[in-house]
């Protein structure tokens, strides 16, 4: 839980967490926190509820993959997200939007559930295997491949990026 300050990580996988509480993965809860994710892979809990809950502060999340959750993330009321190059797959609720969510080259499960800004589609991933547990992106996707401007030069597995001619989104670059 991040109570005050800043946290920013990179390359992160949270899969098959346990949390006895409301934020499997991340909890952001005061005014003054800023959590920065880039290159996430958040899925798969093992157990319910919100993998990143937002209650205050900001959520800063990049090129990341959130499936397979009760609740992707909860932007609550007074709290706030930027959001670019994600990829929220399978989840019951992809992002509960009750506060400012903005950001750009998003793909979502619903409109409802898209930040503000450009190049924010709704559709399905289109996963390698086309298993629920492989996050890899699948070739042929046109809502998820060559489709943003700029990104992390790694992706969360530290492959090199673009491997096109433009970035995908989420935490993993197409084989």
């Amino acid at each position: 839980m991040l109570s005050g300050g800043t946290f920013e990580a990179s390359e992160l996988m949270f899969s098959g967490n346990t949390a006895s509480n409301v934020g499997n993965d991340v909890v952001v809860n005061n005014d003054t926190a800023i959590a920065t994710l880039k290159n996430a892979l958040i899925a798969t809990p093992q157990s319910t509820g919100v993998a990143i809950d937002v209650r205050a502060g900001r959520l800063d999340i990049r090129s990341s993959t959130v499936a397979d959750q009760d609740t992707g993330i909860h932007i609550h009321s007074g709290a706030s997200a930027i959001m670019h190059r994600n990829v929220m797959a399978y989840n019951t609720v992809g992002t509960q939007i009750d506060g400012a969510a903005t950001g750009n080259c998003n793909l979502s499960q619903s409109a409802s559930e898209s930040p503000s800004g450009t190049r924010n589609d709704v559709g399905t991933p289109w996963f390698v295997t086309g298993l629920r547990s492989d996050y890899q992106l699948g070739a042929n996707n046109p809502l998820v491949i060559d489709v943003c401007d700029a990104g992390p030069i790694v992706d969360v597995d530290g492959k090199s990026r673009p491997t096109g001619l433009a970035f995908d989104r989420g935490a993993y670059e197409r084989p």
